[in-house]
């Protein structure tokens, strides 16, 4: 059963990321009936050929409706939260007890999306940083929110995070899918000024 799809932002230069560094997923994604089918097919041929069962994740390049497999991921993939955030469900719990069913025809992005887009954003440290204890605070109490936290991979004050090292991952929602980067492209350059100060943002 297919759970969502998500674009991942690689490299992304507003983050801090290089090359084909992982940096955060954004969705679910719209796709057509066609995709749909053949990624819920790929995902029952993985199932089968590997014995693969509950969680697991394929990464992908979408050539208009072409799709070209890139890599398998046999677990707990990093776009899970954000395919969570966007249909309600709890991927864990249905990991645990080896994936229901779907409804028949029907993935499980097309039975129960929420109709908001979420995506998380990783950013980097652009120089080595010790964390404060302003931003640590502020960063704490943004990742007690409920229901969903705005930031998480929270480290304490004092932390030396050295450039290059992920400092923190940040969460948007909005409309739609480009508006959730709009959303996560105008918060990084906030929380880079709390992180480095307003007159030391590299």
């Amino acid at each position: 059963m297919l759970f969502g799809v998500t674009r991942q932002l690689i490299g992304e230069t507003w983050l801090g990321a290089h090359g084909f560094q992982y940096a955060g997923s954004i969705g679910l994604l719209p796709i057509s009936e066609a995709i749909d089918a053949t990624l819920s097919k790929i995902g029952d041929v993985l199932t089968r050929e590997f014995e693969l069962s509950g969680l697991f994740g394929v990464d992908f390049i979408l050539d208009g409706e072409q799709i070209w497999p890139l890599e398998v991921t046999p677990r707990y993939t990093a776009s899970v939260e954000v395919c969570e955030r966007a249909t309600g469900d709890n991927a864990i719990a249905f990991h645990v007890i080896d994936w229901p069913d779907a409804p028949s025809g029907r993935s499980r992005m097309r039975s129960k999306v929420t109709g908001v887009a979420h995506g998380k954003a990783i950013l980097f440290a652009r120089r080595d940083v010790v964390m404060s204890n302003e931003f640590a605070e502020m960063a704490l109490a943004e990742a007690l929110r409920m229901p969903w936290p705005k930031l998480v991979d929270v480290s304490p004050a004092g932390t030396l995070i050295e450039a290059g090292r992920p400092i923190i991952t940040v969460f948007a929602e909005g409309r739609t899918v480009d508006d959730v980067e709009q959303r996560l492209r105008l918060r990084v350059p906030e929380l880079e000024r709390q992180i480095y100060g307003s007159s030391a943002v590299p």
